[in-house]
């Protein structure tokens, strides 16, 4: 093949490829405005898109170098990527010293799952080594997720405490510890939605002087069949492949249709408090997703403002995620600092996630 032609036909699949990550980027952009149950396959598009940030800005130089015009377009979408883009990936921000005189608080949000009480980590006490975190931290405010309640179950040193079950026939549910006393507390259960993660807990409590609503939140996963990810690694033959890809592809859409109508409901309830919110929980979802746009509509991340990197809090999956998000909306606090707290042996399926506010004087 001439040289010429081997040029162009490398230029061309250049330009083919740049206008695939083009449309997926703006496909991005979109899926955060429609709510998955209505158009469930965008989900999919917002877990790749820092995959696709990546490869737009190497393309995006690749054009800025050559002088072409095309770039500006590149430029354009870069633009509007780069808020959605933040979401995954935050470089901090600083405090002066003027901003941080006052009184701290801390809280700390923690999928345990299930204090291991099914034996899935070995040679590490979980619930012992979970306590001696919890009391090494002093945290104020604890919240967790996928708590469960049987003989080794840690006994944690704060005077106020909120625990509700998925069912009165279990052990499975959130909690809500704290050193500031509760005025209210309850549970809101989520509608049209099945599954373990069918609600939602609330407490009232005072922090210095102001009344703040603490939500514990845990929102649908994607209930997977460990089975169907066995026989995609086995790769026996194409009939098993094709149905174990069919049935994954079934629990993701399941999983952001669910998830998109509860965080409908959270949003309302969150709208509708007469108080500051601090919302905590395993949200099972990842930034720049429609879940996030919805609860950051009025809230403030507090990784946004104070983390750095991506601030990873899944373990399992090859790639960083972060599932695990603290929120709030009082105005007048400040993030002095924010933690996915690496532990020397994991403790779970997740990182703990350490934030601590400073409330002016």
């Amino acid at each position: 093949m001439p040289q010429k032609r081997k040029f162009l036909l490398f230029r061309g699949t250049i330009r083919l490829l740049s206008l695939i990550t083009l449309s997926l980027l703006w496909l991005s952009l979109l899926a955060i405005f429609i709510p998955p149950h209505i158009f469930p396959i965008l989900g999919l598009v917002t877990l790749g898109l820092p995959v696709f940030f990546i490869a737009h800005t190497l393309f995006l130089i690749w054009y800025l170098a050559r002088g072409k015009k095309y770039a500006y377009l590149l430029l354009i979408t870069s633009f509007f990527t780069i808020t959605s883009f933040h979401s995954w990936v935050s470089l901090g921000s600083k405090v002066t010293d003027n901003e941080a005189s006052g009184r701290d608080f801390s809280v700390m949000t923690f999928n345990v799952r299930m204090f291991n009480v099914y034996e899935w980590l070995d040679g590490v006490n979980v619930p012992n080594a979970i306590a001696e975190l919890v009391n090494d931290s002093l945290p104020d405010i604890l919240m967790i997720q996928e708590f469960y309640m049987f003989k080794q179950t840690p006994e944690f040193d704060f005077p106020y405490q909120h625990i509700h079950y998925s069912n009165p026939q279990q052990n499975f549910g959130l909690a809500i510890y704290s050193n500031f006393p509760f005025i209210n507390k309850g549970e809101v259960a989520f509608e049209k939605t099945e599954g373990f993660n069918n609600y939602f807990i609330y407490a009232d409590t005072e922090i210095f002087g102001d009344t703040v609503r603490l939500i514990n939140v845990h929102l649908a996963s994607f209930y997977f069949d460990v089975r169907d990810f066995q026989k995609l690694k086995a790769g026996n033959n194409t009939e098993e492949i094709q149905s174990s890809i069919v049935s994954i592809s079934k629990s993701l859409f399941k999983g952001f249709k669910r998830r998109s109508l509860q965080v409908q409901t959270l949003k309302e309830f969150i709208d509708a408090s007469p108080y500051p919110i601090l919302l905590c929980g395993d949200m099972n979802d990842v930034p720049a997703s429609y879940t996030y746009r919805m609860l950051n509509r009025r809230l403030t991340d507090a990784f946004a403002v104070k983390g750095k990197g991506i601030g990873r809090t899944y373990l399992e999956t090859v790639f960083p995620l972060r599932i695990d998000w603290v929120f709030f909306s009082n105005e007048n606090w400040y993030v002095k600092k924010y933690q996915s707290v690496k532990t020397e042996s994991p403790l779970s399926d997740h990182r703990p996630v350490m934030v601590r506010f400073r409330v002016p004087n």
